[in-house]
């Protein structure tokens, strides 16, 4: 079954077929590429083990002769060992590459992506008031037709229960789903852009955040928190956030959208760190921040 009618009914009646289209590739056509197999890793990281503690008077000899060029090898094989220990598999689409746990493209991995698409164009349906009639059949012709339901017989029914069970809509992922939310918008509207393609409306709902440009030391310090976090340093991902935001807000003052967007990865590394106390008196005012600007209100 094709696309094409379902994404046609989605234009007329004021919808960005487009934005449904790059959503479903993204989600459909994806796989886990792992650098090699773990157990290699893991006897590089024992070979390392090895040589760094060996107390042998050879060793000692050759360190003792190495000085401080011997001091440089060492420290960067502790970090060629800590990325080792941090180095996930990539989970690839067309149009983006992401870290994951997943060490094959297995039933749960396709599962979740399913539920992420689904949950993506659901929002997308609502805000459209032409097709509130027929979100769910619309959803299920998409799906369909890119495969996501191959095997059921009553494939409306299985897009309803997913609709329920979905596990993102829960309260408390509403900040992590809407930070997934803004990814794509802006994802969507950098690959439309690059291949010469004007914006429709969902880009143009949002032209005041797809063109803005952040502050450089606050965009340098909330790049250097993101790199943190994917290796696992979640405490120290923190406090470059909350330099972060201490930066944006002299250049903003306390009400501005970026602050949101900020304010949100600020409280996931400090929650990610087990700092949960401090969570806590971040996380009102990232759900008000959120609530008011950027994607807060894109999902309840």
């Amino acid at each position: 079954m094709e696309a094409r009618p379902a994404l046609a009914e989605l234009h007329r009646n004021g919808g960005d077929e487009r934005f449904a289209l790059f959503v479903l590739a993204n989600y459909r056509w994806r796989r886990v590429v792992v650098l090699g197999p773990l157990k290699e890793r893991d006897v590089l990281i024992e070979q390392i083990n090895e040589l760094l503690g060996n107390q042998s008077a050879w060793f000692r000899d050759v360190q003792q002769s190495g000085g401080n060029s011997w001091k440089a090898a060492e420290e960067e094989l502790r970090r060629a060992k800590a990325r080792l220990l941090s180095m996930r598999p990539y989970d690839l689409s067309a149009f983006e590459s992401a870290h994951t746990d997943s060490m094959s493209a297995g039933a749960r991995w396709e599962s979740d992506h399913l539920y992420t698409c689904l949950w993506v164009l659901d929002w997308h349906l609502k805000q459209v008031p032409g097709v509130r009639r027929v979100r769910r059949r619309l959803l299920t012709d998409l799906l369909r037709s890119f495969a996501f339901l191959d095997g059921s017989s009553t494939p409306g029914l299985v897009v309803i229960q997913r609709l329920r069970r979905n596990p993102r809509v829960h309260k408390e992922n509403r900040i992590s789903r809407n930070l997934t939310l803004a990814f794509l918008v802006r994802m969507y509207h950098d690959t439309h852009s690059a291949a010469g393609e004007g914006c429709g409306v969902l880009c143009d709902a949002w032209s005041e955040v797809l063109s803005f440009k952040p502050p450089t030391k606050a965009q340098r310090l909330t790049e250097k928190a993101l790199s943190l976090e994917q290796r696992g340093r979640h405490a120290q991902a923190a406090r470059s956030y909350e330099v972060a935001l201490k930066e944006a807000e002299m250049v903003f003052g306390r009400d501005h959208f970026y602050l949101a967007w900020i304010l949100a990865r600020y409280w996931l590394a400090l929650r990610h760190a087990g700092q949960h106390a401090k969570a806590g008196k971040i996380k009102p005012r990232a759900d008000r921040m959120w609530a008011k600007y950027g994607v807060g209100h894109l999902s309840e």
